[in-house]
């Protein structure tokens, strides 16, 4: 599973290893424009994880008033289920599933690839191989398979 999670960047990919344009701005878009859907996922990941914090702290609150609320410990569960339910399903399920595949996108599928694919374009055209296409121009110093 981590395998397939580690593929879907290509580090070395050569389609077009290009000096970076200047400018901060250019300069980030250069290397995160081929790889921008799995930024949008981590953002919109984070996003999730971020709003089921704060439903945490809102079924916090709602349960505190509730329990102030209540008159007999049974009519809590039968009064509210539903809410009750609900507060399981995102805690129990939803919340830990978000975080799972937060983590799994951001440090399996983003962090080392990208940054390894960075290094990598940088290298090629610090060295003057900035017309790289395959992997068997490369001298034997570097690794090719």
């Amino acid at each position: 599973m981590l395998r397939w999670l580690e593929a879907q960047i290509d580090p070395f990919e050569r389609n077009k290893i290009a000096r970076p344009p200047d400018g901060l701005w250019r300069f980030y878009w250069h290397f995160v424009r081929p790889v921008w859907p799995v930024f949008s996922l981590v953002l919109f990941l984070d996003l999730l994880a971020a709003l089921t914090e704060v439903a945490l702290a809102k079924f916090v609150a709602d349960l505190i008033d509730l329990l102030k609320g209540i008159t007999t410990p049974a009519s809590l569960f039968t009064d509210h289920a539903g809410l009750l339910l609900w507060m399981a399903f995102v805690v129990l399920l939803a919340r830990p599933a978000i975080f799972v595949a937060y983590e799994l996108t951001k440090n399996q599928v983003l962090s080392p690839p990208f940054q390894t694919r960075v290094r990598w374009q940088r290298t090629a055209t610090c060295c003057g191989r900035a017309s790289v296409s395959s992997r068997t121009t490369l001298p034997d110093v570097w690794p090719t398979s």
